[in-house]
């Protein structure tokens, strides 16, 4: 509704000066000679190469503004403040840290992307947000099982890996209506038998009444997370349409994403709402 008002003003404006200047022109005419007919003329053909130029900018800035306010609303963007992706951290026999996951990193850093470019306002360029052109950054960070990670939950983001590898996860996995219980291997649905975690991915969504919103793609294994965050990044616009407002989990199989394979978008099994917990 907002685009089109905005296009009618605009329309409506363009309209009125062109008619404007169209009548004080044949107004000049008449009272005028032959080399003022030319500079007026010519003062159209100025005119209207401004308007080619300027109306398209106009439209543009539109377009981002709506296409912002979705993607802001959808994942809880609240102006001046950290957005974060978070991504699991696996025990690796060579290294007593451990490692954050290649694919899952990948995936966090196509989902940062996504997010910069499609916010206008979401970045780390320090001179436009001295400029309030920007206002919020994104972080990734390597959730590690073992620290705290309560400073977050009043903060929007998104989780990549389940409670087994990813801290945030194992953070806000008992207040979710589904996850991913990698001990046993099952993913665990509210009102619903438990499922075989193998081959398959699971997004869920998590609301609260401040507008902080909590993404949560999960699978057992990496290739299975990571295809649940690509399926997230590449589909949220149209979970928007079907949940603007409310909690949801979406049950995907990631049978294809294999480990040395190119990843391959999974495909839904189902997705409902979710009532809430607290």
């Amino acid at each position: 509704m907002r685009a089109r008002s905005l296009s009618s003003t605009t329309l409506v404006a363009v309209i009125v000066l062109a008619g404007t200047v169209l009548i004080n022109g044949f107004v000049i005419l008449l009272r005028s000679n032959w080399n003022t007919w030319n500079q007026f003329c010519l003062g159209i053909l100025g005119n209207v190469l401004a308007a080619l130029i300027v109306l398209p900018g106009f439209w543009l800035l539109n377009f981002l503004e709506i296409r912002s306010n979705k993607i802001r609303k959808f994942f809880g963007i609240r102006p001046n403040t950290t957005f974060f992706i978070f991504v699991g951290h696996l025990v690796h026999e060579n290294t007593s840290l451990g490692l954050a996951g290649v694919e899952e990193l990948n995936e966090a850093n196509e989902l940062r992307s996504n997010l910069q470019s499609s916010v206008p306002g979401l970045g780390d360029v320090y001179l436009l947000r001295r400029l309030k052109l920007m206002d919020v950054e994104v972080k990734i960070i390597v959730a590690d099982v073992s620290h705290d990670y309560a400073q977050y939950i009043n903060a929007s983001f998104i989780t990549i890996a389940s409670g087994g590898s990813n801290g945030v996860s194992k953070l806000i996995e008992s207040q979710l209506g589904a996850r991913v219980d990698f001990a046993s291997q099952e993913i665990k649905i509210e009102n619903m038998e438990d499922e075989k975690s193998l081959g398959r991915g699971l997004i869920v969504c998590k609301r609260s009444r401040e507008n902080v919103a909590w993404f949560y793609a999960a699978g057992q294994t990496e290739p299975d997370t990571a295809a649940s965050a690509r399926f997230l990044k590449e589909n949220w616009s149209l979970m928007f349409q079907k949940y603007p407002n409310s909690d949801f989990y979406y049950l995907l199989n990631t049978q294809r994403n294999r480990p040395n394979l190119p990843p391959v978008l999974p495909s839904v099994i189902r997705d409902s709402e979710l009532h809430s917990k607290s």
